[in-house]
């Protein structure tokens, strides 16, 4: 198993137009751009287009795990969640997940897992199973620490259900409006 670091992209994007800062924006910029999911193009695309604006506008902040080489194996995007009530919850599910004080909450705020994937290619030698999510939970813990948190929210496509229940996560209902499941996994 080789060395596994996690960078976080809001360290390394441009805040000002330095040579310095924009060389390291372009050096993140090409490390995602090696970022290859056949299975999922979405992802694929987020890492290549949509990562680093996301990240400079604050929605959320995208992290990658790359081997001593710094060739980067995975990467995973948190952010602010909305999860909305749905009849398909039970009311004693609904009632954990306001907590105290939100009685009559039809829209509970969550943190918002928005990306989870592996490079393609990348062996279980040079990432081992777990490791990615391992990663994702300690930064979703940490970020729990500072500003709390009852649960995570995944929305992913009927094929990552199993995955997702696997670590955890309880499914609520399918989103008419984006087809994407909601999953969530209380913290």
């Amino acid at each position: 198993m080789s060395d596994i670091s996690t960078l976080r992209l809001s360290d390394w994007i441009a805040r000002d137009k330095s040579p310095e800062e924009i060389k390291r924006q372009e050096r993140i910029s090409e490390l995602l751009s090696f970022l290859s999911v056949p299975e999922n193009l979405d992802v694929e695309r987020f890492a290549h287009k949509n990562a680093i604006p996301y990240e400079k506008a604050n929605k959320g902040r995208t992290y990658i795990l790359v081997d001593e080489n710094t060739y980067p194996l995975a990467y995973f995007t948190l952010g602010l969640g909305r999860l909305e009530y749905s009849a398909d919850i039970s009311g004693s599910l609904w009632k954990k997940l306001r907590g105290v004080g939100d009685g009559d909450a039809t829209v509970l705020t969550c943190i918002l897992l928005g990306q989870l994937a592996r490079n393609h290619g990348v062996s279980y030698d040079s990432l081992p199973k777990g490791c990615l999510f391992n990663e994702m939970m300690n930064a979703v813990y940490q970020g729990q620490s500072f500003v709390g948190g009852r649960f995570l929210l995944a929305e992913c496509n009927d094929d990552l259900i199993g995955y997702y229940e696997k670590k955890g996560f309880i499914h609520l209902y399918k989103n008419s409006n984006n087809s994407l499941n909601q999953m969530i996994l209380l913290l």
